[in-house]
C-alpha cells in the first residue's frame, strides 16, 4: 500500500512565489554581477534546460531559486525532513558568495592573455564574396552581450558588408566586398573599447 503524497495548498505556494521572489531580489542586490538567463545545457534531458537561472561569469553553473525553498516546503509537509529557522539565509549567503566569485573562484583569471578580437580571413566565396570570421573573447560576449548585439546591427550597416552572420555567442561570419582582415579588427576593437566599459 503506497502512502499519498501531501500537496501544497494554494495558499502555501503563494507565500513560496513570495519568498522565492524576495530570495531574487536580495540575491541580486548583494551579488550585482549576476545575471537571468535560461539554462540551456548539450544533455536534453539536463533538469533545469529551459528555466529561468541566476548565473554569473560565463553563466555555467545555474541557481534556480525556487529549488531549495520548494524542497524544504515539500519536506517538511511529507515529514521527511527537518527545515531548521536559518536554512533559506544561509542558502542565500552561500548563492551570494559564489555568484560574487564566478564560476571558478579558485582558477586564476587568464582572459587578459587572450586577445579582446581575433579576424580570420576564410577566403572568396563566389556568391558572398570575401569572408572573414570574428572570434571575441569570451568574457566580452558575456559581460557585454548587449553592446556585442548593437554592435552586429551597426556592422551591418557599414558600406561593404554585404552579409553579417552570429555562428554562435562568440563567433561572427562576415562577408565583405571591400574590407580587410585589418580593418574589421580595427573596427570591432574600437566599438568594443568605445562601448564595453565597465
Amino acid at each position: 500500500m503506497y502512502e499519498e503524497e501531501e500537496t501544497l495548498s494554494l495558499e502555501s505556494l503563494f507565500l513560496l512565489d513570495g519568498l522565492v521572489s524576495y530570495l531574487g531580489a536580495l540575491v541580486q542586490a548583494h551579488a550585482p554581477s549576476a545575471r537571468w538567463e535560461i539554462a540551456r545545457h548539450r544533455v536534453k534531458r539536463y533538469h533545469l534546460n529551459n528555466h529561468p537561472c541566476l548565473v554569473s561569469g560565463k553563466g555555467e553553473d545555474h541557481n534556480f531559486l525556487p529549488g531549495l525553498p520548494s524542497a524544504h516546503a515539500h519536506g517538511i509537509l511529507n515529514n521527511v525532513r527537518a527545515s531548521p529557522d536559518d536554512a533559506i539565509a544561509k542558502y542565500a549567503r552561500a548563492l551570494i558568495d559564489n555568484l560574487n566569485r564566478g564560476d571558478n573562484p579558485f582558477e586564476e583569471d587568464v582572459a587578459d592573455d587572450e586577445p579582446l578580437v581575433e579576424v580570420e580571413d576564410l577566403g572568396d566565396d563566389e556568391v558572398r564574396g570575401r569572408e572573414l570570421e570574428v572570434s571575441l573573447r569570451e568574457d566580452i560576449v558575456f559581460e557585454h552581450n548587449r553592446v556585442v548585439g548593437r554592435m552586429i546591427k551597426a556592422l551591418k550597416q557599414e558600406d561593404g558588408i554585404t552579409r553579417l552572420i552570429r555562428e554562435d555567442r562568440e563567433v561572427l561570419l562576415v562577408a565583405t566586398s571591400s574590407w580587410s582582415t585589418n580593418q574589421l579588427h580595427e573596427w570591432v576593437v574600437d566599438y568594443l573599447e568605445e562601448n564595453a566599459r565597465d
